[in-house]
């Protein structure tokens, strides 16, 4: 699939352990299922992955690369860097000024982009946000054609502003991280039905 896919991971302590190691089992299985460029460089058809952590820990920018569209080339280099690398860092979360330095600064300034592009986000409970900076992340994904898909862990968050943040558009979704097994399979039929 002809797909750049930017994943924000909560490295915050609004995700207890286990939701954590549940989002990076989630991203290790989507690496199994999806066609990952080997040449993410040039125009090949296939999925470019890049993968982004927020928490306060990382200040201003909100957001730190784990890995760009550019830096792998193979699936299974890219999973031993989430395995071994990728660790929860503590701190608050802030996803909408993380969504949107990852929208703005990276999805939307892609070297040679995707025809589609998608950011997947993974957020823990009670994370803090401004309901007008979901509001505008929700019209810039609608105007620049960027498909949000949003994993909640937890039960505990203001369920109108994520569905606000997601709403009026089919490929912007909201599923929970809690039944791992089904979150990936969701995600997974998603990214197909993009295809």
């Amino acid at each position: 699939m002809d797909l750049d896919l930017s994943v924000l991971l909560d490295g915050s302590d609004n995700l207890n352990t286990q939701q954590y190691v549940n989002a990076q089992e989630l991203l290790l299985s989507l690496l199994d299922q999806i066609g990952v460029s080997s040449e993410p460089s040039s125009a090949d058809g296939k999925t470019r992955v890049s993968v982004y952590q927020q928490s306060s820990i990382y200040g201003s920018s909100y957001i730190n690369e784990e890995f760009s569209f550019t830096k792998f080339k193979d699936r299974n280099i890219m999973k031993r860097h989430i395995t071994n690398t990728v660790k929860q860092v503590g701190g608050t979360s802030h996803p909408d000024f993380a969504l949107e330095r990852l929208i703005t600064n990276v999805i939307l300034k892609a070297e040679r982009p995707r025809s589609k592009r998608m950011v997947m986000a993974v957020f823990g409970e009670d994370s803090e946000h401004s309901k007008a900076q979901l509001d505008y992340l929700s019209r810039l994904c609608r105007c620049q054609n960027v498909v949000m898909f949003i994993l909640m862990a937890g039960q505990r968050f203001d369920w109108t502003q994520m569905e606000e943040l997601i709403s009026s558009r089919l490929e912007q979704h909201l599923v929970f991280l809690d039944d791992r097994d089904y979150a990936t399979r969701f995600a997974y039929a998603f990214l197909n039905m993009l295809h």
